[in-house]
């Protein structure tokens, strides 16, 4: 179940690996367009094979970047996760501390009319309590 207050952080969490999955098949994408590019120049002319060889070289030294950086999401994915896991983990503590706290005080409110309740019964049966314990007394 999502909670209100985590719908950020499932949000995030999607983000990132979309994120992550779009930089990859990006990368795949032009590793696929500078392959077909150094094919087709290397069968044109000398200079085109020499211009496809520099963006070869630029194209790796991205992909490496690329790499990098989908390393990072991946990073940040899995710190969002923890955090995650942690605020629904406090959330289950402080419901269950919300029912203790309902629990006490419905303790605290039947303790109390258990005080009323002998209070009274003191009140109204005074006299009996008292020769109860006149003659207890006079037995010792």
């Amino acid at each position: 179940m999502i909670g209100k207050n985590h719908s950020t952080l499932h949000m995030l969490l999607w983000q990132a690996g979309e994120v992550s999955r779009m930089l990859s098949a990006a990368g795949e994408a032009q590793k696929t367009l500078f392959q077909d590019l150094a094919a087709w120049a290397s069968s044109e002319n000398r200079a085109l094979s020499d211009v496809s060889a520099c963006v070869a070289e630029l194209t790796s030294l991205y992909a490496g970047t690329q790499v990098q950086l989908a390393s990072a999401y991946k990073a940040f994915r899995k710190d969002i996760s923890l955090i995650l896991e942690g605020e629904t983990r406090c959330d289950a503590a402080q419901k269950k501390l919300q029912e203790a706290e309902h629990k006490r005080l419905k303790l605290r409110r039947q303790v109390r009319g258990c005080d009323l309740y002998r209070e009274n019964l003191s009140y109204l049966y005074w006299p009996t309590l008292v020769c109860l314990s006149l003659c207890t007394e006079f037995q010792n």
